[in-house]
């Protein structure tokens, strides 16, 4: 699978706005005009103003980037080259050889792998190594700030925003990086972290069935 990130730069805006607006600009004119042409093996995963493009074949990656690029001139828009990139996502073969083998989409590292039997190929979702550090340094930030608060207080407001992490990036094959981002690591303040109720992001889920279902990907 080939995938290319597209993140648009769309200036100061509403982000409820920014979603409506691409809402017919991006999402309905590729459904109604631009996947027949592919013969519906195309695919658009969108979250506010980043998405991922899904394809059977190479070449339609760069068909797809040209139509792309004309239809947000049209409204002023445009793709953020520095956050653009196709990657191949499918099961490497022996014979093959591609430069980029994964995509970051939406804070994960996702990239195709063998299952455990090795007889088929799986979809691993890990916390991007960038928002790990980013999430991991705001947490030791927020412990330093409440040290001198009553112990319960301070499992209580640590709960709150580890809770909203683990509900984030709960997804199976994450374990590794939720372990290491769990109250484990900060055991002199005691109590632990409550995981229920976790939660798979939809627009991940939608992610993760078109890696079955269209071997070429732009995101």
């Amino acid at each position: 699978m080939t995938t290319k990130s597209c993140p648009l730069c769309l200036g100061v805006i509403s982000p409820l706005l920014a979603n409506i607006y691409l809402h017919y600009v991006l999402d309905l004119w590729f459904e109604k005009k631009i996947k027949q042409q592919f013969n519906g093996r195309a695919n658009l995963v969108r979250y506010a103003d980043d998405f991922a493009l899904f394809f059977n074949k190479a070449s339609d990656v760069t068909t797809m980037q040209t139509l792309l690029m004309a239809r947000l001139a049209q409204f002023g828009l445009s793709i953020s080259e520095k956050k653009t990139h196709q990657t191949h996502l499918g099961l490497q073969s022996q014979s093959e050889t591609h430069k980029r083998r994964r995509m970051t989409f939406l804070g994960f590292t996702i990239y195709r792998a063998k299952n455990r039997s090795g007889t088929g190929g799986k979809t691993v979702f890990v916390t991007d190594s960038l928002r790990y550090g980013r999430a991991k340094a705001a947490i030791k930030a927020k412990i330093s700030q409440i040290q001198h608060r009553p112990i319960a207080e301070q499992v209580q407001i640590l709960n709150s925003s580890l809770r909203g992490h683990f509900n984030y990036y709960g997804i199976a094959g994450n374990g590794q990086k939720l372990h290491s981002f769990s109250l484990s690591k900060f055991a002199g303040i005691g109590g632990t972290v409550s995981l229920d109720e976790v939660k798979w992001p939809s627009h991940l889920g939608q992610v993760q069935r078109n890696f079955r279902q269209t071997p070429t990907g732009v995101s």
